[in-house]
């Protein structure tokens, strides 16, 4: 081993000189790198401690920047076309889109609305991010962006991952503007094959003016009469290819898509690093903070069922998450939800309306547990995580999850966020037996806070990207010796030479162009770059 350390030294500083150094020497002089070459020596034979830190440096430098490069000229090419629809927000459209809304905005969903607003007016395509922690109004701003949108006579157009999701989104719209005259309708695969031949003939005659469905909204056989916006809901849910079917070379709608699920800034320079970023972390008023409880023994197990009867039988309602459907086995069939939802039956809750509701279920059936719901008639519902997202029953103030040590921190926090939206207080019990070290923490970290982007960075520092949004998204980042946790500070720097590098057109410069040429290659077909950058 020793032979072969010293055979790569040797090796090392003999041809050194031949790696190719892309980046122009005066950009090095000006960022205080040392020469490629030199980066590696100092690493491979360092004199000093602080030589091979320069040398580690300098290689990770040069992966993030050229990273947030293909970013930045990603974002050049959304960003600078002039063929998308000019939307002027007048204060005449301004007063009338207002006067929908039963309540007043706050202030953080009137910045948000005035940054969209001003997006809308530019010329140039929107690329926006909406962040809004769990609760915070981000439906509000969307509506307020396709009605604006409407008014300027183009279509607007919503997108949500699950089926589920888009009909509480098309229901939600539909109380709001229940007396408006926008025509609208909703697009799923579940639609009946006459349904959708008449849904379709609709949309791209312009009859309907705002559409609201699944990943269907971007099938081949859907054309828009005149697509103005375009909103996706749980944006991590889909892939850039996703998000970039509505373009055309004749034509660029507005692009605006959400998250309630906040994301670490390192994920936000990088897997988002195209977009322009609004965040929404004010709650509206009136609203508090939900209580979070760690259930880890038996006596407080029952102290926690009394409470849930007690919330029940003051007219309050509760949901039961369990990480699973059916049982896997023996020793984990307590916590799979139809297992949970005949026990409690018959044990803890048996004088109480109890409903259960799953991914696997038929459309009709769901939808008719999650109205009885809404109306009151179901006091209990137990379920996965389907009701993770956009479920909102003001009435509802308690949140049982049962082995919450299966679920990330983001996730916990989103399923935190169905209880506590109305005038009553929520409280969130977390049943857990675990040791796990990590998981305690995790569970220690819902208990102390109900911020979310304090939790999502917490959720990014103990699991990574990968844990937070899947492994097809961390798969999606290509770096070579970066990593996103411990680099941060060097992210943060390559992102802002980036920008400026591109954004003033020094980029395109003679002496950056082995540089372009090398980002090209290695990011061009992944971004969507083309050749010319």
């Amino acid at each position: 081993m020793y032979q072969m350390r010293r055979w790569v030294r040797a090796a090392v500083e003999e041809y050194a000189h031949l790696i190719p150094d892309y980046l122009p020497e005066a950009f090095q002089q000006e960022q205080s790198l040392p020469p490629l070459s030199q980066a590696v020596i100092q690493m491979h034979k360092p004199q000093t401690m602080e030589e091979y830190h320069a040398g580690v440096h300098r290689l990770i430098y040069d992966d993030l920047l050229e990273f947030q490069l293909a970013l930045a000229m990603r974002r050049r090419l959304w960003t600078c076309v002039d063929n998308a629809p000019l939307l002027k927000v007048t204060a005449k459209v301004d007063a009338r889109i207002r006067r929908l809304f039963p309540y007043d905005l706050t202030d953080g969903q009137n910045e948000a609305i005035q940054e969209v607003s001003d997006d809308l007016g530019s010329g140039r395509a929107m690329h926006r991010m909406l962040q809004a922690d769990v609760g915070a109004g981000k439906t509000a701003i969307a509506i307020y962006a396709m009605l604006a949108t409407i008014a300027g006579g183009y279509q607007a157009v919503l997108m949500a991952p699950t089926e589920l999701l888009a009909v509480q989104h098309w229901e939600t719209i539909n109380k709001f503007l229940k007396h408006s005259r926008v025509e609208r309708c909703i697009l799923t695969g579940s639609l009946s094959t006459s349904e959708r031949k008449a849904t379709l003939e609709q949309i791209e005659s312009g009859q309907q003016q705002l559409i609201i469905g699944t990943q269907a909204v971007v099938q081949k056989d859907v054309k828009y009469h005149d697509l103005g916006l375009v909103i996706i809901d749980e944006q991590h849910k889909f892939g850039v290819m996703q998000r970039a079917h509505f373009t055309s070379d004749q034509k660029t709608p507005h692009m605006l898509v959400m998250t309630a699920t906040p994301i670490p800034r390192s994920l936000c320079m990088t897997q988002f690093g195209e977009l322009d970023i609004s965040v929404v972390t004010e709650l509206p008023p009136g609203r508090q903070p939900v209580v979070t409880s760690r259930v880890s023994t038996t006596p407080q197990r029952k102290k926690a069922w009394d409470f849930l009867r007690a919330q029940i039988a003051a007219g309050r309602q509760a949901y039961i998450v369990c990480p699973r459907i059916e049982s896997e086995d023996a020793q984990n069939s307590r916590s799979s939800a139809e297992e949970v939802y005949r026990k409690l039956q018959q044990s803890e809750l048996s004088s109480a309306s109890i409903g259960l509701v799953h991914g696997q279920m038929d459309r009709e059936e769901r939808s008719q547990i999650m109205s009885q719901f809404h109306e009151g008639t179901i006091q209990v519902l137990v379920s996965t995580t389907v009701v993770e997202v956009g479920v909102d029953v003001a009435n509802a103030t308690l949140m049982v999850i049962l082995q919450a040590d299966r679920f990330g921190l983001s996730q916990l926090h989103q399923l935190r966020g169905r209880v506590g939206r109305g005038a009553h207080q929520g409280n969130c019990f977390l049943f857990s037996y675990t040791e796990s070290e990590d998981a305690l923490k995790r569970l220690s970290a819902m208990e102390d806070t109900t911020d979310g982007f304090k939790i999502a960075e917490a959720d990014f520092q103990t699991r990574g990207p990968g844990d937070i949004f899947g492994t097809r998204q961390h798969g999606e980042l290509p770096l070579r010796v970066a990593d996103l946790r411990r680099d941060e500070i060097i992210l943060h720097e390559t992102r802002g030479v980036a920008l400026r590098l591109v954004e003033k057109g020094e980029f395109d410069q003679p002496r950056f162009a082995p540089l372009k040429i090398r980002v090209l290659d290695r990011f061009g077909q992944l971004m969507d770059l083309g050749q010319s950058g």
